[in-house]
């Protein structure tokens, strides 16, 4: 081990062998550094200096910052260079052959390649959500009772704070005159309410887009009903962004 305190000697010494012994046990396991006096001392020192810089450096890894931080680049496989923060939640950055990669938690979060790749996931702080991308689809010749009729409802699992649920949906009948109710709904509270929409002629189109703003993560179902009336097509979209 290379912790020994080197003595000191002036021009005219004996130098013993012991002297010796200390320059072999200061090289050897652990080259460690020393202050003015040969004394081992934390942060003391430095390899090379701005204007004499080592030409190379051949490492397996290097450990960053005080040993309990966690924090290291290495070759975490072969021919790829990891930079990891074990704690709290595990983050490493991989660069490989195609790219680099971001874990967290050991979750894949993005991979950075010709392309970017976001593996279904959110990242927002230090919580991470599956993302729903969107919801789409369409129906034709409905009619609605007396009462609502749930035409559409989707839950979206891990909706993160902040973010907003765009619900776009529309419909149209040919022919004749009507009228027809629209109620919008999120974990049962209404978001957007129509009474007595009047169809006149023969081609009678309806669309609405409102948006739910996020107030806390978590799962959050919409519904989209409609009442008193028919529609001989209904397209809708639901998108998280």
């Amino acid at each position: 081990m290379g912790t020994n305190t080197l003595t000191a000697r002036v021009d005219g010494d004996y130098i013993p062998a012991e002297d010796h012994n200390e320059l072999v046990q200061a090289l050897i396991t652990e080259f460690v550094p020393r202050n003015a006096s040969r004394v081992p001392t934390d942060l003391a020192g430095s390899l090379g200096t701005s204007s004499f810089r080592w030409d190379f450096a051949y490492i397996q890894r290097i450990l960053v910052g005080l040993a309990a931080n966690n924090l290291k680049i290495y070759e975490g496989a072969a021919g790829e260079l990891w930079i990891e923060r074990i704690d709290p939640s595990n983050q490493i950055i991989k660069l490989t052959a195609n790219g680099f990669e971001v874990w967290i938690g050991g979750v894949q979060i993005a991979v950075f390649g010709a392309t970017l790749t976001l593996p279904n996931k959110y990242i927002n702080n230090n919580f991470i959500a599956a993302k729903t991308k969107f919801f789409a689809g369409d129906f034709t010749s409905l009619g609605f009772e007396s009462d609502f009729t749930t035409i559409v409802s989707h839950v979206f699992t891990g909706a993160i704070q902040g973010k907003r649920i765009v619900i776009d949906h529309s419909a149209y009948w040919q022919g004749g005159a009507g009228t027809l109710d629209i109620d919008v709904r999120v974990n049962g509270t209404p978001i957007d309410n129509l009474d007595d929409i009047v169809a006149t002629g023969n081609f009678m189109p309806i669309r609405r887009i409102v948006t739910y703003t996020i107030p806390a993560n978590g799962n959050y179902t919409v519904d989209i009903r409609y009442r008193d009336g028919s529609a001989d097509y209904f397209a809708y979209r639901m998108e998280e962004i």
